[in-house]
């Protein structure tokens, strides 16, 4: 999100990102802590990955079947 969803109305989904952007945005609260950001920047074997709703019903299924139900963090 663009600032936290609980705080603010205005919050909007963003639905793909860069590591470094995320970090660069220096938000407050992020839903993956700053390491797991830096670790996915610096991985030979890890492109992206998705955070996803697991409490909405059928969200992990749609996530495990490869669609795109939350955001993706990409390596930039």
């Amino acid at each position: 999100y663009t600032d936290d969803p609980k705080k603010s109305r205005k919050a909007e989904c963003i639905p793909a990102i860069g590591a470094r952007t995320l970090m660069a945005m220096d938000q407050d609260d992020l839903i993956i802590e700053r390491p797991c950001l830096d670790i996915l920047q610096n991985s030979e074997v890890i492109g992206s990955l998705q955070i996803i709703n697991g409490l909405e019903e059928g969200n992990i299924t749609k996530a495990l079947n490869g669609e795109h139900v939350g955001t993706i963090i990409y390596k930039e």
